[in-house]
Protein backbone atom coordinates (compact mmCIF):
# COMPACT_ATOMS: atom_id res chain seq x y z
CA UNK A 1 0.00 0.00 0.00
CA UNK A 2 1.12 3.39 -1.02
CA UNK A 3 -0.10 5.00 2.48
CA UNK A 4 1.99 3.18 5.57
CA UNK A 5 -1.45 3.78 8.28
CA UNK A 6 -3.83 2.03 5.72
CA UNK A 7 -1.16 -1.05 5.72
CA UNK A 8 -1.34 -0.45 9.71
CA UNK A 9 -4.72 -0.46 9.98
CA UNK A 10 -4.60 -3.86 7.82
CA UNK A 11 -2.73 -5.46 10.02
CA UNK A 12 -4.85 -4.13 12.96
CA UNK A 13 -8.19 -5.84 10.82
CA UNK A 14 -5.90 -9.08 11.04
CA UNK A 15 -5.05 -9.18 14.62
CA UNK A 16 -8.42 -8.76 15.30
CA UNK A 17 -9.58 -11.58 12.79
CA UNK A 18 -7.28 -13.81 14.56
CA UNK A 19 -8.64 -13.12 18.07
CA UNK A 20 -12.10 -13.72 16.65
CA UNK A 21 -11.18 -16.62 15.56
CA UNK A 22 -10.00 -18.15 18.70
CA UNK A 23 -13.32 -17.25 20.36
CA UNK A 24 -15.17 -19.04 17.66
CA UNK A 25 -13.06 -22.19 18.47
CA UNK A 26 -13.60 -21.62 22.18
CA UNK A 27 -17.47 -21.10 21.47
CA UNK A 28 -17.89 -24.01 19.49
CA UNK A 29 -16.05 -26.29 21.84
CA UNK A 30 -18.13 -24.91 25.11
CA UNK A 31 -21.38 -25.41 22.23
CA UNK A 32 -20.16 -29.01 22.11
CA UNK A 33 -19.37 -29.92 25.90
CA UNK A 34 -22.70 -28.21 26.94
CA UNK A 35 -24.89 -30.74 24.15
CA UNK A 36 -22.69 -33.54 25.30
CA UNK A 37 -23.36 -32.65 29.17
CA UNK A 38 -27.36 -31.99 28.76
CA UNK A 39 -27.50 -35.07 26.83
CA UNK A 40 -25.99 -37.18 29.94
CA UNK A 41 -28.66 -35.91 32.17
CA UNK A 42 -31.50 -36.07 30.01
CA UNK A 43 -29.91 -39.98 29.96
CA UNK A 44 -29.59 -39.95 33.83
CA UNK A 45 -33.13 -38.65 35.08
CA UNK A 46 -35.57 -38.80 31.92
CA UNK A 47 -38.19 -36.45 34.54
CA UNK A 48 -35.94 -33.47 33.62
CA UNK A 49 -37.49 -32.49 30.71
CA UNK A 50 -37.18 -28.85 30.65
CA UNK A 51 -33.17 -29.26 30.13
CA UNK A 52 -34.20 -29.95 26.36
CA UNK A 53 -35.41 -26.32 26.15
CA UNK A 54 -32.30 -25.35 28.48
CA UNK A 55 -29.89 -27.07 25.67
CA UNK A 56 -31.53 -24.96 22.45
CA UNK A 57 -31.31 -21.62 24.03
CA UNK A 58 -27.72 -21.73 25.45
CA UNK A 59 -26.98 -23.24 21.93
CA UNK A 60 -28.66 -20.32 20.27
CA UNK A 61 -26.81 -18.04 22.17
CA UNK A 62 -23.66 -19.20 21.80
CA UNK A 63 -24.43 -19.61 18.34
CA UNK A 64 -25.84 -16.87 17.48
CA UNK A 65 -22.01 -15.48 19.06
CA UNK A 66 -20.66 -17.86 16.97
CA UNK A 67 -22.25 -16.47 13.54
CA UNK A 68 -21.58 -12.86 14.91
CA UNK A 69 -18.02 -13.41 14.99
CA UNK A 70 -17.72 -15.15 11.22
CA UNK A 71 -19.33 -12.18 10.05
CA UNK A 72 -16.48 -9.92 11.42
CA UNK A 73 -14.26 -12.35 10.01
CA UNK A 74 -15.80 -12.73 6.39
CA UNK A 75 -13.33 -11.78 3.57
CA UNK A 76 -14.06 -12.34 -0.41
CA UNK A 77 -11.71 -14.61 -1.56
CA UNK A 78 -9.64 -14.17 -4.92
CA UNK A 79 -12.03 -17.27 -6.20
CA UNK A 80 -15.03 -15.45 -5.38
CA UNK A 81 -13.84 -12.12 -7.28
CA UNK A 82 -13.26 -14.00 -10.26
CA UNK A 83 -16.61 -16.23 -10.28
CA UNK A 84 -18.25 -12.43 -9.69
CA UNK A 85 -16.44 -10.86 -12.91
CA UNK A 86 -16.95 -13.84 -14.65
CA UNK A 87 -21.11 -13.49 -14.36
CA UNK A 88 -21.01 -9.55 -15.01
CA UNK A 89 -19.30 -10.48 -18.33
CA UNK A 90 -22.14 -12.94 -18.99
CA UNK A 91 -24.68 -10.36 -18.13
CA UNK A 92 -23.03 -7.79 -19.77
CA UNK A 93 -22.37 -5.43 -17.17
CA UNK A 94 -19.11 -3.14 -17.30
CA UNK A 95 -16.71 -3.34 -14.70
CA UNK A 96 -13.40 -1.17 -13.32
CA UNK A 97 -10.42 -3.13 -11.62
CA UNK A 98 -8.44 -1.54 -9.06
CA UNK A 99 -5.33 -0.49 -9.12
CA UNK A 100 -3.20 -1.61 -6.95
CA UNK A 101 -2.21 -0.14 -4.04
CA UNK A 102 -5.29 2.11 -4.83
CA UNK A 103 -8.61 2.07 -2.56
CA UNK A 104 -11.75 0.41 -4.52
CA UNK A 105 -13.52 3.45 -2.58
CA UNK A 106 -11.15 6.27 -3.72
CA UNK A 107 -11.74 5.36 -7.54
CA UNK A 108 -15.69 4.78 -6.42
CA UNK A 109 -15.65 8.22 -5.33
CA UNK A 110 -13.68 9.25 -8.39
CA UNK A 111 -16.24 8.00 -10.73
CA UNK A 112 -19.27 9.37 -9.14
CA UNK A 113 -17.37 12.71 -9.07
CA UNK A 114 -17.12 12.31 -13.22
CA UNK A 115 -20.94 11.70 -13.39
CA UNK A 116 -19.84 8.14 -14.22
CA UNK A 117 -21.71 6.70 -11.45
CA UNK A 118 -24.80 7.84 -9.34
CA UNK A 119 -23.01 6.85 -5.71
CA UNK A 120 -20.93 4.60 -3.43
CA UNK A 121 -21.81 1.66 -1.42
CA UNK A 122 -19.80 0.90 1.39
CA UNK A 123 -19.52 -0.07 5.01
CA UNK A 124 -17.94 3.13 5.73
CA UNK A 125 -17.80 6.71 5.22
CA UNK A 126 -14.39 7.27 3.69
CA UNK A 127 -15.76 7.68 -0.08
CA UNK A 128 -17.43 10.89 1.34
CA UNK A 129 -13.79 12.14 2.18
CA UNK A 130 -12.74 11.06 -0.76
CA UNK A 131 -15.03 12.92 -2.77
CA UNK A 132 -18.29 10.58 -3.91
CA UNK A 133 -21.51 12.95 -3.52
CA UNK A 134 -23.82 10.15 -2.48
CA UNK A 135 -22.89 6.90 0.17
CA UNK A 136 -25.22 4.34 0.07
CA UNK A 137 -24.01 1.94 3.70
CA UNK A 138 -25.83 -0.81 5.17
CA UNK A 139 -27.13 -0.76 8.96
CA UNK A 140 -28.22 -4.08 9.76
CA UNK A 141 -31.00 -4.70 7.70
CA UNK A 142 -31.63 -0.84 6.36
CA UNK A 143 -30.03 0.86 3.78
CA UNK A 144 -28.98 4.63 4.82
CA UNK A 145 -28.54 7.40 1.76
CA UNK A 146 -26.10 10.05 2.82
CA UNK A 147 -25.53 13.56 0.69
CA UNK A 148 -22.31 15.63 0.69
CA UNK A 149 -24.30 18.46 0.75
CA UNK A 150 -26.68 17.44 3.49
CA UNK A 151 -23.86 16.92 5.41
CA UNK A 152 -21.76 19.86 4.91
CA UNK A 153 -24.77 21.79 5.18
CA UNK A 154 -25.66 20.31 8.90
CA UNK A 155 -21.77 21.46 9.51
CA UNK A 156 -22.61 25.45 8.41
CA UNK A 157 -25.42 25.39 10.76
CA UNK A 158 -23.48 23.71 13.63
CA UNK A 159 -20.20 25.67 13.26
CA UNK A 160 -19.54 29.22 14.83
CA UNK A 161 -18.94 31.16 11.91
CA UNK A 162 -21.45 29.17 9.45
CA UNK A 163 -18.80 28.39 7.12
CA UNK A 164 -18.41 24.61 5.65
CA UNK A 165 -17.12 23.26 2.70
CA UNK A 166 -15.74 19.45 1.59
CA UNK A 167 -12.47 20.52 2.60
CA UNK A 168 -14.02 20.79 6.35
CA UNK A 169 -15.72 17.79 5.89
CA UNK A 170 -12.07 16.21 5.30
CA UNK A 171 -10.62 17.73 8.04
CA UNK A 172 -13.39 17.08 10.57
CA UNK A 173 -13.45 13.14 9.05
CA UNK A 174 -9.42 13.05 10.09
CA UNK A 175 -10.07 14.15 13.18
CA UNK A 176 -12.53 11.45 14.03
CA UNK A 177 -10.23 8.97 12.15
CA UNK A 178 -10.45 7.31 9.11
CA UNK A 179 -8.85 3.85 7.23
CA UNK A 180 -5.63 6.20 6.38
CA UNK A 181 -5.45 8.17 10.09
CA UNK A 182 -5.68 6.64 13.12
CA UNK A 183 -8.71 8.50 15.37
CA UNK A 184 -7.71 11.37 17.27
CA UNK A 185 -7.97 9.68 20.85
CA UNK A 186 -10.36 11.31 23.47
CA UNK A 187 -12.45 13.52 20.98
CA UNK A 188 -16.17 12.13 19.79
CA UNK A 189 -17.94 14.41 17.21
CA UNK A 190 -19.44 16.73 19.48
CA UNK A 191 -16.08 17.69 20.96
CA UNK A 192 -15.07 18.02 17.47
CA UNK A 193 -17.57 20.28 16.26
CA UNK A 194 -16.81 22.70 19.52
CA UNK A 195 -13.00 23.06 19.29
CA UNK A 196 -12.74 22.66 15.08
CA UNK A 197 -15.66 24.91 13.75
Amino acid sequence: HHNPVKQLEIDKRRQKKDVNQVKIQALTLEMFNNSKKLDFDLEEDVSRRPMAEDKSTQSRDIQGEIDELQKRNFQVTTGQVQDLKKMLDLLGIPYVEGIKGFEGEHIASYLVQQDMADAVFSGDSDPLAFGAKKLYRKVKKDIFEYDIEDIINQIKVRSKNGIADLETFRRISVIMGTDFCSKTPGLGPQKVFEKYS
